[in-house]
């Protein structure tokens, strides 16, 4: 994982009372912005780091510039990690607290991860569906997409509620297979979610690429990752998320 991703550091900057009342929990937000990092469109920061916090009122607000910069750094450096790894189809290294075992079941870091996704994904859902032709044959690059965005929310909308049981309301109370019985009787359960990220992630920026490269045929996609300045910002100068406030209007607080 690149070195600009500290998750011990990241898990810390929570034990912090008030942030951790403001933000949502740390792995769902590694959730929300793998999915977001995914969707078929470049996407600004600005745009989504506000969705990190549980309500407007408290959106961006940091105890201390030293608060600010650290969390800015952590969530920059797992942004960066996923473009990174999806732009290079690269192996997805899940953090070890997101697990599975027959005696615990699933982790509550991986809960959290799950619904960060869902709700990551419940925000793009629009871009899939524009670029996802639910009318196309049962072959092609299309279907074989969306089966496998289909098999990853359903993963993780089980991984939210295990270790309950779904059923299908409409299909007699037919019980819905259980994705985690069934994958991790055949591979392990965090292997194949890696899988399946970056392989939904690398396509979602194939299509992003390309229809920059239509729309705009002299645009450079952005291959190098977001550089953490925070430290060296000064107030009155534009903050690094993108969001075009000053610093001090913007993350310092």
């Amino acid at each position: 994982m690149i070195k600009e991703f500290d998750i011990t550091a990241f898990e810390a900057l929570f034990e912090d009372k008030e942030l951790a009342e403001a933000a949502f929990e740390p792995y769902f937000i590694l959730g929300f912005i793998t999915s977001v990092a995914s969707a078929p469109e470049l996407i600004m920061m600005s745009e989504w780091m506000p969705l990190l916090w549980r309500d407007e009122k408290h959106a961006m607000q940091f105890s201390s510039q030293k608060q600010a910069s650290e969390f800015n750094q952590c969530v920059m450096g797992w942004w960066n990690y996923c473009n990174d790894t999806f732009q290079n189809e690269e192996q997805f290294t899940l953090p070890p607290s997101l697990h599975f075992s027959e005696q615990a079941g699933v982790s509550t870091a991986l809960k959290q991860f799950s619904n960060g996704y869902l709700d990551g994904y419940d925000w793009v859902v629009e871009l899939w569906d524009s670029v996802i032709d639910d009318d196309d044959d049962d072959e092609g690059e299309d279907s074989e997409l969306s089966r496998l965005i289909g098999l990853l929310t359903m993963l993780f909308l089980q991984c939210s509620i295990h270790p309950e049981k779904l059923t299908d309301g409409e299909a007699d109370d037919e019980e819905i297979p259980d994705m985690i019985e069934k994958i991790t009787q055949e591979s392990d359960l965090r292997d194949f979610i890696g899988y399946a990220v970056v392989q939904i992630g690398s396509m979602g920026h194939q299509i992003a690429k390309s229809q920059l490269l239509e729309t705009s045929p002299d645009a450079i996609f952005p291959s190098e990752p977001i550089q953490n300045e925070n430290r060296h910002v000064g107030r009155n100068e534009p903050c690094p998320c993108g969001s075009g406030k000053k610093y001090k209007k913007c993350c310092l607080h």
